[in-house]
């Protein structure tokens, strides 16, 4: 078998194991009860541990063969030339292969990068093993601590967790509440939460369904419990004796940034066409979920509003202060908390509110000298950062500019 070969049944066993997971989260409950809907998603993951456990087998196979194959080849003595050719293409298979076993199961595993707990909605009563802090941040998202002092953490496509705080986006939610009185969190990226009949939660939901909604029940301290549609509180079996207040002090660590009073607004434009200090921007990597964020030079970070131009009135690095940054075809695209992607209209206004990335969504970055980036838009200008002191009565900030 070919080392092309041996890579494309890789990419096939991967690809059908994605178009079968994505089975789990099909909207059917008006035909299924839940007692069967949960047989249904039992029996789908059952058959997904098998199949990848014979695409395992399968590839440990092929890997092995391709070894002893290339080996054998470099030492045989009717071409001793390409014996050391031999042998680096032998790492080269051996590389690749490794890689895309790796690729094929790493969203199949329910653990995370650090070393945390899956979160799951498996307690029939609320307790204090239920009970989070719910707190709410000043860019409209909210984060969850439990009494442990863990914070709720989940990534697009992933098992949801509980781990300590990490910096980026991961651990900042947005909050919907439904007409009928329940709630659903928007994870970054634009996906929801879904708690399964298993009891395990999942970011990967693409609309509000029954098993993207919670009702929440108050708890003491402005503490909240989340109850899944069937009927099991989310929670962890583990408590501490200290009582916490509802602030967001323990989110200015780590690089989170500080909370440091604003009297003043930071207006984003691309609309220079040159690059002084207004145009650098310190670009940060939050490697927890491979976000970036834009700090300017007042000391403030970007922002994309669920609703609204982008600015530069944060002072800390929240949900919506985290982007995803695509590269392609040597230009970049920022994509936003909800999953829109940033668009630069021609008299410089941002607003991210684009569906699919296009000309108007695409930027150029320089990298300056001092290690800023600066970000040019389709229409030949630069985001720019102007301080202004107040907020026009009646009207825009960016009248102000």
């Amino acid at each position: 078998m070919t080392t092309h070969s041996l890579i494309r049944v890789v990419v096939e066993h991967k690809l059908q194991m994605d178009l079968e997971s994505r089975e789990l989260a099909a909207d059917d409950e008006a035909v299924l009860t839940a007692s069967e809907r949960e047989d249904q998603v039992r029996q789908k993951l059952a058959r997904l541990a098998s199949r990848r456990t014979l695409a395992f087998l399968g590839l440990a196979t092929a890997l092995l063969l391709a070894v002893v194959s290339f080996t054998a080849s470099s030492r045989a003595e009717v071409w001793p030339g390409l014996r050391n050719t031999s042998h680096v293409t032998t790492n080269k298979v051996v590389a690749s292969l490794v890689s895309g076993v790796q690729e094929l199961f790493e969203e199949s595993k329910p653990m995370a990068p650090f070393d945390v707990q899956l979160l799951k909605a498996v307690f029939d009563e609320p307790s204090a093993n239920t009970f989070f802090e719910e707190i709410q941040m000043h860019d409209g998202t909210v984060s969850y601590r439990h009494r442990n002092g863990l914070l709720v953490t989940a990534k697009e496509g992933r098992y949801v967790k509980i781990s300590p705080s990490v910096p980026g986006s991961a651990q900042f939610f947005g909050k919907n509440t439904n007409n009928d009185g329940t709630i659903s969190l928007m994870v970054h990226g634009g996906k929801w939460l879904t708690a399964l009949p298993s009891g395990e939660i999942i970011a990967d939901g693409t609309k509000i369904t029954s098993w993207q909604t919670f009702t929440s029940t108050r708890g003491e301290n402005g503490t909240i419990a989340l109850r899944t549609a069937h009927g099991k509180y989310i929670g962890l079996n583990q408590t501490i004796s200290e009582e916490f207040a509802a602030d967001g002090r323990m989110l200015t660590k780590d690089g989170f940034g500080s909370q440091a009073a604003q009297t003043f607004n930071v207006v984003i434009m691309a609309q220079a066409s040159s690059i002084s200090s207004r145009e650098k921007f310190t670009m940060i990597k939050n490697t927890a979920d491979a976000t970036v964020s834009f700090k300017t030079n007042f000391d403030t970070f970007v922002t994309s509003p669920m609703d609204g131009l982008v600015s530069g009135d944060s002072a800390m690095v929240c949900g919506r202060e985290a982007f995803t940054l695509i590269l392609k075809h040597g230009r970049v695209y920022l994509r936003t908390f909800d999953g829109w992607y940033i668009t630069a209209h021609r008299r410089g206004f941002l607003v991210g509110d684009a569906v699919q990335p296009g000309l108007q969504e695409s930027f150029d970055m320089e990298f300056n000298d001092d290690g800023t980036v600066s970000l040019k838009s389709y229409h030949g200008k630069y985001f720019s950062a102007t301080k202004v002191s107040f907020e026009p009565d009646g009207g825009d900030w960016a009248f102000a500019v």
